[in-house]
């Protein structure tokens, strides 16, 4: 405990310093010492991380998160980066100031320890449960069926192959995705929760959860399949087979080549095996570039003061945002920090976005200030909601959710995860009420 909370403020101090390092020392040009030092001071720091974290397994969310994190933010400016031939692989051949390279990796190293501090300064605690009672998954089942035809019926996988191939988006039925989701992981977190307590073996909710996510993967959307499986994965790897620290960078190297081989084939092309090494990641570096154009960004126009992530709290209320924006003439691009890195570097003129990442939207939303408090908030909620996992029924649907999203969420904002949240609570209370009622 005295160690952990030593090491925490060791964390503290240098997030100090690199925050005064940022305002006052760093150097506009591109500086390859800074960004290596940057990087190995981040790689002793996270080896104590998770040396007083002391993870039961590894193939969970914590190291998971942070894995995809050391990817997106050291590869492209230590290892890619070697002046004008490569700065603007990752923008879609479109022009950002140079200038903020070296404040990206400082800002996304400070955010990146305030995660690690987060998670550290809350105590983790096994807690009794103290009353368990058996949680069928019958109606959530038929509800998620309904959904899941409703969204196939609407074209909404066919609607994600013509997207990859460039011939749209989704329609109406984006709005049904969020619902067979969130139902999704309700479904499997029951599965897993009557087993532990009661050993009631079901595999029809698992291996209808399984069937979907295939659809969607064949379908070309890694993303929402990753939605599915992680938490499965997850759950299993904390419940039934501990994972050890090689066996999950073995599981992540595999994941990497897999997910690599579907970016290509979801498009039509051919595997291209002289390609160079960093464009098998490149959809964990393009959202890199995010960082360095939330500090253009801010320093032409300033923070938002979080209006940029409006958008995903608007989720919360299906037509919502629709609303707002048709009845008060609100420009629709300024609620969402993706909308606004692609407009602003012209991206969304050629019909593509460029996405956004959590450290970029943290900043453009509150400054230096969100860097910080932001990932801090994050990783205490993390370790907080973990403490409760299968002792806390509504806790843990929450954690099984933000598990689901453990690949994506590095490459969006945090808040983006609010909806499924939130729909996943009202299907579980609805659920559990209609039992204990009926009872």
């Amino acid at each position: 405990m005295k160690l952990r909370n030593k090491f925490c403020g060791i964390l503290l101090i240098e997030i100090g310093a690199l925050v005064l390092f940022f305002f006052f020392l760093v150097p506009l040009t591109y500086c390859k010492v800074l960004n290596v030092s940057l990087l190995l001071l981040y790689i002793v720091n996270a080896f104590f991380y998770f040396k007083y974290s002391k993870f039961d397994t590894y193939l969970d969310f914590e190291p998971i998160f942070i894995i995809i994190s050391t990817i997106m933010v050291y590869i492209f400016p230590v290892f890619v980066y070697n002046g004008d031939n490569t700065a603007y692989l990752f923008s879609f051949g479109l022009p950002y100031s140079l200038e903020t390279i070296n404040k990206g990796t400082i800002i996304s190293t400070v955010a990146l320890f305030s995660f690690f501090c987060g998670s550290l300064n809350c105590e983790k605690k096994v807690r009794a449960v103290a009353s368990v009672k058996y949680i069928p998954n019958n109606i959530i089942l038929l509800f998620s069926l309904a959904c899941y035809f409703v969204f196939a019926l609407l074209g909404g996988f066919d609607a994600i192959k013509n997207a990859y191939k460039g011939g749209g988006s989704l329609g109406a039925e984006k709005y049904i995705m969020p619902f067979l989701i969130a139902s999704i992981h309700v479904i499997i977190f029951n599965a897993f929760w009557n087993y532990v307590y009661f050993k009631k073996k079901n595999i029809i909710p698992l291996a209808y959860s399984l069937i979907v996510a295939i659809q969607f993967m064949l379908s070309g959307n890694r993303t929402v399949a990753l939605y599915i499986l992680m938490p499965i994965i997850i759950l299993y790897s904390l419940k039934f087979r501990k994972v050890s620290v090689w066996s999950f960078f073995s599981f992540i190297l595999v994941s990497l080549v897999l997910m690599n081989y579907i970016q290509y084939f979801r498009s039509g092309y051919s595997f291209d095996a002289d390609l160079d090494w960093f464009y098998r990641v490149s959809d964990l570096l393009i959202p890199n570039t995010n960082t360095y154009l939330a500090l253009e960004y801010v320093d032409c126009y300033g923070i938002s003061f979080g209006i940029s992530s409006l958008a995903s709290i608007l989720l919360l209320i299906p037509f919502s945002q629709s609303y707002i924006v048709n009845t008060f003439d609100f420009p629709v691009k300024i609620l969402n920090s993706a909308y606004i890195f692609s407009d602003y570097l012209g991206t969304s003129v050629m019909g593509i976005g460029m996405g956004t990442n959590f450290i970029a939207s943290s900043y453009l939303a509150f400054g230096m200030i969100g860097v910080v408090c932001g990932p801090y908030l994050f990783g205490y909620v993390i370790k907080l909601l973990k403490n409760d996992l299968f002792s806390n029924y509504y806790k843990s649907i929450i954690y099984v959710v933000i598990c689901g999203f453990s690949v994506y969420v590095v490459r969006s904002g945090i808040l983006y995860m609010l909806s499924f949240i939130f729909y996943a609570l009202i299907i579980a209370s609805l659920n559990y009420g209609y039992y204990k009622y009926r009872k």
